[in-house]
């Protein structure tokens, strides 16, 4: 029986066999694609607020509008990624929107500016499933559940770095210069993806020129992802756990502004400690919990996160939003690993990018609700309502993982008896 150690040691020899150069670079490039979209993101209605003077209304509108593109035509391009190619449409994805969003800093007319961000959300449906996708396409299946691991964990060391570098140096919000700088690494990336990947980005053009018509697929290819309830139930725990994390960007500024007189002041630093704490959490959960039963260190994760949200929003102190926030951010270190791995090991042959597609409009939809409904629904129900609901999320959550999990483990387990009796 091979010990702890040894179990440690081959994990290791593992992953340096699956760290390619393409894949660090595929990882480097993740850490300044989220670096330079969290330098203007979050800071995107302060600049259309304070140095284009538009309304609060315009402001938000222009923010909400590129997850409605991203939201209806998100599955219809991660189906066109699969048949064209994931390289092909993620380095057209690239272009297009490193050039949309590049022009805005350059812009001061709402309509223009309006039709950019319209635009940049048509190249996020096209890019699907992103970077997850070209990940699963370039590696090994063994390895792939721990990149994911670690593409997620890049994610948050990249936001926060973002974050710290727009705030304290580039003057985000008030300046075109992080916007200026998101445009350039993107078209950047599209020049660099298109020489890294060129031979693969020609094989797939082959490949489809050699295959049926889309349309004939599509039916088939659409009936057979809905007819997956492993993947149906995961999107449905994608989606939920993305509500409840959507609260940062929603009703929890405005709870801090409503209820506390330094609000302002104080929800940054909690917000920093959040993601302090992720970046933190998520690598020493992953080398503790990653051999551990996968429902249960999801369900723990899964109700840290919706008590710590609704600790915060019923007690209403700030040392209670303190102690909630710590148990949120252990809550995600916990349910991230175990939801990377399925995530990773879902997506069927020739329907990678769908699938990833799937799990991304799952979120832009989550967010969108948030932040276009957050406040109406903050302002309709208690604040304590509104929080203490997140527990039953978290329940519903929980349930949904459990039983997405034990259906992919059955249909895992009896396609390779299937391969077993044909191969013997």
């Amino acid at each position: 029986m091979v010990d702890r150690r040894e179990e440690l040691a081959l994990s290791r020899i593992r992953l340096q066999h699956g760290l390619t150069p393409q894949v660090t670079m595929l990882l480097g490039i993740a850490l300044l694609s989220a670096a330079t979209f969290y330098m203007v993101q979050p800071f995107f209605v302060i600049y259309f607020r304070e140095a284009l003077g538009f309304s609060v209304s315009q402001s938000g509108l222009l923010v909400a509008l590129p997850f409605l593109p991203a939201i209806l035509f998100g599955l219809l391009g991660g189906y066109i990624s699969d048949r064209i190619g994931v390289l092909r449409s993620y380095t057209l994805g690239l272009l297009i929107y490193g050039l949309s969003v590049g022009a805005i800093s350059f812009l001061n007319q709402f309509i223009y500016i309006l039709i950019l961000m319209i635009v940049s959300g048509f190249a996020v449906s096209v890019m699907s499933g992103g970077i997850q996708s070209v990940i699963t396409l370039v590696s090994v299946s063994e390895h792939r559940a721990r990149l994911q691991n670690y593409l997620y964990w890049i994610n948050n060391v990249g936001a926060l770095l973002g974050l710290l570098v727009a705030s304290e140096l580039l003057r985000a919000g008030h300046s075109n210069v992080p916007i200026i700088l998101l445009g350039v690494t993107r078209v950047a990336m599209f020049l660099l993806f298109a020489s890294l990947f060129w031979k693969r980005i020609s094989s797939e053009k082959m490949r489809h020129e050699a295959r049926p018509s889309a349309r004939s697929l599509m039916v088939p290819v659409f009936k057979a992802a809905l007819s997956d309830k492993a993947l149906l139930l995961t999107t449905l725990s994608v989606f939920l756990l993305t509500v409840m994390e959507s609260q940062l960007d929603s009703t929890i500024p405005l709870y801090f502004t409503e209820h506390f007189s330094n609000g302002v002041v104080l929800f940054g630093p909690i917000v920093a400690i959040t993601t302090v704490m992720v970046v933190i959490g998520q690598p020493i959960a992953l080398r503790l919990f990653s051999y551990k039963d996968a429902t249960i260190v999801f369900s723990i994760g899964a109700l840290c996160t919706g008590g710590g949200l609704a600790l915060g929003g019923m007690v209403g102190s700030v040392w209670s939003w303190v102690v909630g926030m710590v148990l949120y951010s252990i809550g995600e270190a916990l349910w991230a690993i175990k939801l990377n791995d399925q995530l990773s090991s879902l997506p069927t042959e020739g329907n990678t990018a769908l699938y990833f597609a799937t799990f991304a409009t799952a979120q832009n939809l989550s967010f969108f609700i948030g932040i276009s409904l957050g406040s109406l629904v903050y302002h309709s129900v208690q604040a304590s309502v509104l929080f203490g609901s997140m527990i039953v999320i978290a329940v519903i959550v929980s349930v949904s993982f459990a039983l997405a999990f034990k259906i992919h483990q059955e249909s895992t387990v009896s396609m390779n008896a299937v391969k077993n009796d044909y191969g013997s």
